[in-house]
């Protein structure tokens, strides 16, 4: 009977010790990031694009063996003269220290770079360049099952313009 106490021990700290040093290092350094440990997951939920009623959905997740993490974003856009989709993929990699370099990919044919920080729960990512056009999308959690999501494009004269807020709840 002891020996059966001694081998759950053992076995038990084998699995502490191989997570332990799969959460300090290597391969593992995109998955122990914010973006991981916060985001990972899919969200669906309704807010404003252009001033029109939109349903976006976007999920993350980890792509290409760990080193990127993977946004797929749609939202769903009323018009007058009717729905509108919108698509787009974004791949991010951790710099460590809450850094994330990465790029943007749409629907309307743009492809952006992407710098981004998380801090104060939440993921700031700026995309563009100065010859196509400046962007900021923020991914604000408002609590683990929660995000508030705000786009918005940097204007001629250097001031910020937003074009699109949402509510996103975890699936």
């Amino acid at each position: 009977m002891n020996r059966i106490f001694l081998r759950v021990g053992v076995y038990s700290l084998i699995c502490l010790g191989v997570s332990l040093l799969l959460s300090q290092g290597g391969s593992s350094q995109v998955i122990r990031d914010d973006i991981s440990s916060r985001l990972i997951g899919s969200w669906v939920g309704e807010g404003k694009a252009f001033g029109r009623p939109s349903c976006p959905e976007m999920k993350w997740e980890p792509t290409l063996n760990r080193q990127f993490i993977k946004l797929s974003y749609r939202t769903i856009i009323q018009t007058a003269k009717g729905d509108e989709v919108f698509e787009g993929h974004g791949y991010y990699k951790s710099l460590g220290a809450g850094k994330y370099q990465g790029n943007w990919f749409d629907s309307q044919g743009s492809s952006h770079p992407i710098s981004a920080v998380f801090a104060d729960n939440a993921l700031t990512a700026n995309w563009g360049t100065q010859q196509t056009e400046l962007g900021k999308t923020v991914y604000r959690l408002t609590s683990p099952d929660e995000i508030e999501l705000i786009d918005s494009v940097q204007k001629k004269d250097g001031t910020w313009q937003e074009f699109g807020r949402a509510k996103l709840k975890r699936k």
